[in-house]
Formats: structure tokens, C-alpha cells, sequence
């Protein structure tokens, strides 16, 4: 297992320095803006809503005594579920509004890994960028519906 984790780091450190080989990084910052504004969506989410859900589920709870307590955990409890979501969320999401970006950058680590030159490779697919949103969006549905 250890080893598995020391060849993944490796794994990486390698990917980094091919992308700036390549001069793939400004594939990235449209994904990585993505990302950060999603997960404040889901931060300021989590913030605003725990305690409303925190609220609902501490309704159960009908005696005078414990009742406060019963509220704190069922905000914290509301406020942990909420995080849960908007984690399963925030991976589709992300996953779906890159993909467009992402298509590039797999192309060029294709050509340069294969040494066939980017013109000769994938000229079956000629998709436009909201094609490929769309696609992804498409499959990242089905992916959260299977999850």
C-alpha cells in the first residue's frame, strides 16, 4: 500500500513537469476558477443552511428537556449532511464544466506520448466546445444518478 502511494506521488510530479513541458496551464485556470467557486457555493451553503436543517430535524424531538442540545447536534448533524452532498455534487459538477477544457490537454499528452503528430490523431472528432459541454454534462448526470 505504501508503495502504491510513493508511485502515485512519483506519478504526479511527472505529470507536472510534462504539462509545463507541453505549456498546458492555461488549460487549467478555467477549471481551477470552477472549482473554487463551486466549492464557496457549497461553503456558504453548508453555513446558511445547517441550522434550518439543524432546525427541522430537532422538530422530532418533542420534550422540554434535552431540547437545546438535541438542536446543536441536529444543526451539526444538518450542517455534516449538507457537506456530504455538495461533495458528491461538487465532483460532478467540476467534472462536467471542465471537460470542455480538458479535451485539449488529453489530445496533446496523446500526440506527445505516442509521437503521432495532433493532426493524425482523433480527426473523427470534430466537436464544438458547447458539444462537449454538453457531453459532459450528460454523462455526469447518469454518473450522479448511478451514485
Amino acid at each position: 500500500m505504501v508503495k502504491s502511494i510513493l508511485s502515485s506521488i512519483k506519478a504526479y510530479t511527472q505529470s507536472f513537469s510534462l504539462i509545463s513541458k507541453l505549456k498546458l496551464w492555461r488549460y487549467f485556470f478555467i477549471p481551477i476558477l470552477i472549482s473554487v467557486v463551486t466549492a464557496s457555493v457549497i461553503v456558504f451553503i453548508t453555513y446558511g443552511w445547517s441550522d434550518n436543517v439543524g432546525i427541522y430535524i430537532s422538530k422530532i424531538w418533542k420534550w422540554e428537556w434535552g431540547k437545546q442540545t438535541f438542536t446543536s447536534i441536529s444543526t451539526f448533524m444538518g450542517g455534516i449532511s449538507i457537506v456530504i452532498i455538495g461533495l458528491i455534487l461538487y465532483k460532478h459538477i467540476i467534472m462536467a464544466l471542465s471537460a470542455p477544457f480538458m479535451s485539449p490537454v488529453s489530445e496533446k499528452i496523446e500526440a506527445h506520448l505516442s509521437g503521432v503528430s495532433l493532426t493524425e490523431i482523433h480527426q473523427h472528432r470534430k466537436t464544438s466546445f458547447s458539444e462537449q459541454l454538453l457531453r459532459g454534462i450528460r454523462i455526469n448526470i447518469r454518473n450522479l444518478a448511478k451514485e
